[in-house]
């Protein structure tokens, strides 16, 4: 009589399923080293302009903040093919599911009385939700500050000639620009952005 043959070896479910453990992980750190990197480029532009307007554009304070806006920058541009698409992921996550409940109840056949209701407590797997307030102005203000800013270099490539009194406009307009733009992003957006992340994180 034949032996019965034996059964194969089974593999280890858990050594296949720790590189699926540490994936989230490593996409947390990729966004956090992605916001960080974003915080310091816009705290080194803001270095940069003020450096320019305090000690001149040749100054040694100027040539520094030059290099650390081009180390963050750097910095940014190669987190950004990774860390750009799990930000967008994570802020659209953010966003609350009114339709989710809507659907929920017309299923159920019948209709919720229109009554206030207070807010959720948040648990921690979800921010509280801003309101559309501050943040909201604050990206208006970026928005327009960027508009500025551009229109400050059209200004400037349509000079006469450097050193030309348009050519000074149009830098002193883009400079300023940028300035609100990275002290917006620098001291309120990217903080606030810190602040919704380490709820859901941790």
């Amino acid at each position: 009589m034949a032996a019965a043959a034996a059964p194969p070896p089974r593999r280890a479910p858990a050594a296949a399923a720790v590189p699926r453990a540490l994936l989230p992980l490593v996409a947390d750190a990729v966004l956090i080293w992605f916001v960080g990197a974003l915080w310091a480029l816009n705290a080194a532009s803001v270095a940069l302009v003020a450096a320019r307007w305090a000690c001149g554009g040749d100054s040694l304070a100027a040539a520094v903040a030059r290099r650390a806006s081009a180390v963050a920058m750097a910095a940014a541009g190669l987190l950004t093919p990774l860390g750009a698409p799990l930000l967008f992921r994570k802020v659209d996550s953010w966003r609350p599911q009114a339709g989710d409940r809507e659907r929920e109840i017309g299923s159920g056949g019948a209709r919720m009385p229109n009554v206030q209701r207070r807010p959720p407590v948040s648990s921690g797997a979800r921010p509280p939700q801003d309101g559309g307030g501050p943040v909201s102005v604050a990206l208006l203000v970026v928005v327009f500050s960027l508009i500025v800013m551009l229109l400050g270099v059209l200004v400037q490539e349509l000079a006469p000639a450097k050193g030309s009194y348009l050519q000074k406009l149009g830098s002193a307009i883009s400079d300023t620009a940028n300035l609100v733009t990275s002290a917006v992003l620098c001291f309120f957006l990217l903080p606030c952005l810190v602040t919704k992340l380490k709820a859901t994180l941790m």
